[in-house]
């Protein structure tokens, strides 16, 4: 007697409550992995740059509903594109961070010290969703 035959593999799911996109944008390739793998499992779709030109690239291509920016880019500070990611429309949410002191209040909507604290980030992104 033969066991039944396997159908087609099964689609992958998606987490519960599904949430939006958010951007992450930082040099580093070990940040941007941990944070993805995160986000994810908290039911965001995540999304990397690792450079200021290909986040503005990608939010001109797909708009996320929130930017998670490193303010020390390399090709470009990250004040200056959170002033540009400003001017979009739809404008998304923008999240600077940095290891460093806020620089100054700019048009982002909120500020993160590093090291980030993954359950402080879960918290604000789930502020900024409301």
């Amino acid at each position: 007697m033969s066991s039944p035959r396997p159908g087609p593999p099964a689609a992958p799911e998606e987490p519960p409550g599904r949430r939006g996109t958010i951007l992450i944008v930082d040099g580093d390739a070990a940040v941007r992995r941990v944070l993805r793998l995160v986000l994810e499992g908290e039911g965001w779709r995540a999304i990397t740059a690792p450079d200021a030109r290909r986040a503005l690239a990608m939010v001109d291509d797909d708009p996320p509903d929130v930017v998670l920016l490193e303010v020390a880019l390399a090709d470009q500070p990250g004040t200056e594109v959170a002033a540009a990611l400003a001017k979009r429309r739809p404008r998304p949410r923008i999240v600077l961070m940095s290891a460093y002191p806020r620089p100054f209040a700019g048009p982002e909507d909120a500020f993160l010290a590093k090291p980030l604290f993954i359950g402080r980030l879960v918290r604000l992104l789930e502020s900024l969703e409301g």
